[in-house]
């Protein structure tokens, strides 16, 4: 399924059997007062509550995508180690503009020698909807194929925009692939890509999806570390973004140019969550975990605790060498030595019964088969012998005519 993943960069896999149910998800938000309201501010619907990351039914559905996602890594990455990243649960409303975003890549600090980042979505609309519905939750990613191994320009930064010539160069090369409901992306976070701009449609509604992050090393180091993911994960806090970011609730220009917008929203959520901000009552824009909430207000409910098994995943652990497998041109070598040998066997046989018939006509004559050698009666070679001068035979003299 991902065997392209090395060399183009970007897959996109499927897994119709996943059901996102999306009324218990909305139930286990406990930071909002009426979840029947918007979960976020901007039109790119980025959740930024610890709930969207640590409820068990969103917990459910990323286990299962990684539950997918690791055999099929481990085919075309063994003896590497795989590290999945906890990411964020996007969902855009009807009737909103998403602003694009120009041709760049998601190169979040450093390359660590020997690892690649891999990003992506899984599109959690149900795949058994009316064609309606699955026409407007069609989701799609502008990118060009293998440019994730092109140098990086000197001095590049994440998120950099390309240059002019670049641009240029590179839309020549673009592709868009299509992410159906029940289907996943995934890209190597060097593959230059775009956002493309959308209005989302009056009658549609709302699109949900859960975004992916995967580490490939050749070694177990931690990203983010390992005290800071448990420590996260046992305080249900928003886990990193990258290594220098943290998820927020909305961006900061809201607070310049829409702090309105942000006041009317902060109004559906539970006060531990607001502070007061030049008499105005505003939601945190980096919301804390759900243990310190609890803290101050103990009507706040935590989700049920991560197991061993959800932990092992976000930490480094190794994909097995994967068994070669015969190929078909192995399988049909093989096939053709053993009609060989067969074929040889049966020729062998043939002989053997020729040189038998050959060796009895001579029994009848004055030279007679030696009947203690064994080897003779055992072994072809040994029975051509006997037709050849200074072979083992018995000359028997009372039949020879002197």
């Amino acid at each position: 399924m991902l065997e392209n993943l090395k060399d183009t960069g970007v897959v996109v896999y499927s897994m119709p059997n996943i059901e996102f149910n999306v009324a218990r998800f909305l139930e286990q938000q406990v930071e909002f007062i009426d979840t029947s309201k918007p979960l976020r501010i901007s039109a790119r619907g980025l959740l930024g509550n610890p709930s969207s990351q640590h409820c068990p039914e969103i917990r459910r559905v990323r286990q299962q995508i990684y539950d997918h996602l690791r055999p099929e890594l481990q085919k075309v990455f063994p003896g590497k180690y795989v590290q999945f990243l906890v990411d964020r649960v996007s969902v855009r409303y009807r009737d909103t503009r998403i602003t694009g975003d120009d041709w760049h890549r998601d190169v979040s600090g450093e390359p660590e020698e020997g690892t690649r980042i891999f990003g992506g979505w899984f599109n959690l609309n149900s795949p058994h909807s009316t064609a309606k519905d699955i026409l407007h939750h069609k989701q799609y990613f502008s990118h060009v194929p293998c440019s994730w191994a092109d140098v990086l320009p000197s001095g590049h930064h994440g998120y950099d925009r390309l240059s002019v010539e670049d641009v240029a160069r590179y839309k020549t090369m673009s592709r868009v692939a299509t992410i159906m409901p029940g289907e996943g992306i995934i890209f190597d976070e060097n593959t230059v890509h775009e956002v493309k701009h959308e209005r989302r449609p009056k009658d549609s509604k709302p699109s949900w999806r859960l975004y992916i992050k995967v580490k490939i090393s050749s070694n177990a180091n931690v990203t983010f570390g390992e005290n800071v993911i448990l420590t996260r994960l046992e305080n249900q806090a928003m886990m990193p973004l990258n290594l220098t970011d943290e998820c927020p609730m909305y961006d900061s220009r809201h607070l310049v140019y829409w702090s309105s917008k942000v006041e009317e929203f902060s109004k559906n959520m539970k006060p531990v969550f607001v502070v007061v901000n030049k008499t105005k009552q505003m939601v945190r824009r980096f919301l804390q975990s759900l243990k310190e909430a609890k803290e101050e207000d103990p009507t706040i409910q935590l989700h049920p605790e991560y197991t061993e098994r959800e932990k092992a995943h976000l930490l480094p652990t190794l994909l097995q060498e994967v068994e070669k497998e015969e190929s078909e041109e192995e399988e049909e070598e093989y096939c053709v030595k053993e009609v060989e040998a067969i074929l040889l066997e049966e020729l062998y046989y043939s002989k053997e019964a020729e040189m038998r018939l050959l060796q009895k006509e001579e029994d009848e004559g004055p030279y007679k088969r030696a009947k203690t050698c064994q080897a003779c009666i055992d072994r072809l070679p040994n029975q051509m012998a006997h037709m050849e001068p200074g072979g083992c035979l018995e000359v028997d003299l009372d039949t020879l005519d002197f």
